[in-house]
């Protein structure tokens, strides 16, 4: 029965070709700015972060009196805090930057992230495959590398044998010595590495800023000590750098540092006011889900008005005995019909601009199923809902006065 009922509301979209792609496109124009949306917001506001016990884990930074905002550290700066702060059980540091890949004849930018030996083993974030880096890779400035998953899966055909075997960077041969987990991109928004590398002079993106205080590039990262609260360890680097401060005087004047808790860091990264990306991600929800909401009663309209030209031959069924359940079929058939195709177009535009989002926003797995799959139910769900109600409102009408009146 349901078969026949889509079977006839496909014809019935045939018949009426204007009609038909103007509700399509407004459904597939709010469902596909719902899901692609969504799967920001789900991917920056939503998704735990993949490491272990992310509650206890900050970011530090740079506090200068003469510039607003949570500043990076420099090297050497970062250096003295680990080794002489009271409140964390380790540090580590990330820095940014953009690498030539070369295989076979081809070659492309890529980018990395640059990272002390300690920064997987901190986060808790265990390889797939292999291990993390060892001490000694950093301080000997080691050719090796850790490769995301996805690299793994993209560039390398996900190869299980791939521990061991090199990836041309800068025209350097890098050791791979492990596969960082599924999903894992990092803790800190924007700009997810393909390649993880051991810091070091050669491969940070300003080396003369390496053996500088001045140099401010090093973003890092820090896990308290058991008992110890966020503005305990804040008090202990104030007076840690108090200190740094008298020692190096021309570099550090007028500098601190700042411990801020990693999930507030990274929806709010300069210290200052509402997080931009948190304002645009829930402005943009407001307004697809307007459009959404416009594109349902657009439906909603335009079946009713189908319904009222077909308000005849409804009658004349109900007239010759046809169940108001067998109409209601006929008239949701047709909806349900706009629903699906205009789902299907919606998905596939979404599943292309959510792809065009990582590139120029946000480290995001665009293409998450369980994203798609469950905004498609909710926004289905409710377009089908704006299809019911012209239906239900057909299967109301009194055959005798509708063929009196016609």
């Amino acid at each position: 029965m349901l078969l026949a009922d889509l079977k006839y509301g496909l014809r019935m979209l045939v018949k009426s070709p204007g009609f038909s792609l103007v509700a399509i496109l407004s459904l597939a124009l709010g469902i596909g700015a719902n899901t692609a949306i969504f799967s920001l917001v789900n991917a920056v506001l939503l998704r735990p972060l993949p490491v272990h016990d992310p509650q206890s884990l900050v970011t530090v930074s740079t506090t200068d009196q003469r510039n607003p905002g949570n500043l990076p550290l420099s090297h050497l700066n970062f250096k003295d805090l680990r080794a002489q702060n009271a409140s964390f059980t380790d540090m580590a540091a990330i820095s940014f930057n953009q690498v030539n890949y070369s295989h076979g004849q081809e070659s492309e930018q890529i980018p990395v992230q640059v990272v002390t030996a300690n920064y997987f083993s901190l986060l808790g974030a265990e390889p797939s495959l292999g291990r993390g880096f060892r001490a000694e890779e950093e301080t000997q400035a080691t050719p090796v590398a850790v490769v995301s998953h996805g690299f793994w899966e993209r560039s390398l055909g996900s190869n299980p044998n791939v521990v061991g075997t090199t990836v041309v960077l800068n025209r350097t041969p890098y050791t791979i010595v492990g596969v960082a987990p599924k999903n894992f991109t990092g803790v800190f928004l924007g700009g997810g590495p393909s390649i993880w590398l051991p810091m070091s002079r050669n491969v940070v993106v300003l080396p003369d800023w390496y053996e500088t205080r001045r140099g401010l590039f090093i973003l890092a990262v820090a896990r308290l000590k058991p008992g110890v609260t966020v503005e305990q360890a804040r008090s202990n680097l104030r007076t840690v750098f108090a200190n740094l401060e008298r020692t190096f005087p021309v570099d550090n004047k007028g500098r601190s540092a700042i411990a801020v808790p990693l999930l507030e860091a990274r929806l709010n990264p300069n210290g200052q006011g509402a997080n931009v990306l948190v304002q645009q991600s829930t402005l943009l929800m407001i307004v697809v889900g307007i459009v959404l909401l416009i594109a349902c009663a657009n439906i909603a309209n335009l079946l009713l008005s189908q319904a009222s030209k077909r308000r005849r031959e409804v009658a004349i069924r109900l007239a010759l005995g046809a169940q108001p359940s067998s109409v209601l079929g006929l008239v949701l058939g047709h909806g349900m019909m706009l629903v699906f195709i205009g789902l299907a177009i919606g998905l596939v535009a979404a599943y292309s601009a959510a792809g065009l989002m990582r590139s120029l926003v946000v480290v995001v797995n665009p293409h998450d199923p369980a994203t798609f799959v469950s905004t498609a139910v909710v926004l289905g769900a409710v377009a089908l809902l704006a299809s019911y109600i012209p239906a239900r409102r057909a299967t109301r009408i009194d055959p005798l006065i509708a063929l009196r009146t016609d």
